[in-house]
């Protein structure tokens, strides 16, 4: 059963371990980068009642992502990563009736702010991992008419997500520097608004209602290009002590 109370416990507990794991480099010398990001690939809702309902087909569904980055390195091989991307969510089916098929399509218009871990390696490769939050700015959902139609007071306004990535360096000039990644992301909560206590909406969404609830999850899987920029580094002056921030040529 989906507690709204459990899943903030959840990602607060993932936050506090991503800000214990980078306190013993807080005060190593640090490197700042920046970078322009945008991702491509598949999303998908996922209810278990939905998917075992024969009269929803599920089709395979795009969405994608474009925003900046910024990358603190405390070391050669650990950084501390905080994005703020614009994203697209969709969610297609083909539903069976009785006087024919139709097609309808959940879209979500979302501001994602990933905070994440990145491991780098020497041969170039990476692993990043953490949580994303993401707000739910617009949600529409086509009828049987093909008319699109707000569908915001069916879906939560917010949620949080885990994110895993893996990818690598694939070429650089001077202090540019572009990789790709394959970026996942699975969220803990339950997207429908009001969760199980407000069985309505989940009629609405499930073609043929169960008794038994089940909570409905966004996941993605897509492809990340970052086009990245070593902007600059903090020192310590000899004199003074104190730090200072100074940019790459």
């Amino acid at each position: 059963m989906y507690r709204p109370e459990k899943n903030g416990k959840d990602m607060r507990f993932i936050i506090a371990t991503l800000l214990i794991l980078s306190s013993p480099f807080a005060f190593s010398q640090m490197y700042i980068d920046v970078a322009i990001k945008g991702g491509a690939g598949t999303t998908w809702l996922l209810n278990t009642n939905v998917f075992a309902d024969e009269d929803y087909v599920h089709k395979v569904s795009g969405g994608g992502n474009f925003g900046g980055k910024l990358g603190f390195n405390f070391t050669e091989t650990f950084q501390v990563v905080a994005e703020g991307m614009i994203g697209v969510f969709n969610q297609k089916y083909t539903i069976k009736e009785a006087d024919g098929d139709w097609n309808k399509r959940i879209g979500m218009t979302q501001f994602q702010l990933p905070l994440l871990l990145r491991f780098n390696k020497n041969n170039g490769s990476f692993f990043e991992a953490g949580a994303s939050y993401t707000n739910n700015s617009v949600i529409t959902e086509t009828n049987k008419q093909g008319i699109k139609e707000d569908a915001g007071y069916r879906f939560s306004p917010d949620y949080w997500s885990a994110i895993l990535s893996f990818g690598g360096y694939m070429m650089g000039w001077d202090n540019l520097g572009l990789s790709l990644s394959l970026r996942f992301s699975y969220s803990f909560a339950d997207v429908l608004h009001g969760g199980e206590a407000d069985q309505g909406t989940y009629r609405d969404y499930a073609a043929n209602f169960k008794e038994s609830y089940v909570t409905t999850t966004p996941i993605s899987a897509m492809f990340v290009l970052e086009l990245n920029y070593d902007l600059g580094y903090l020192a310590r002056s000899p004199c003074s002590g104190r730090r200072a921030f100074i940019f790459f040529n």
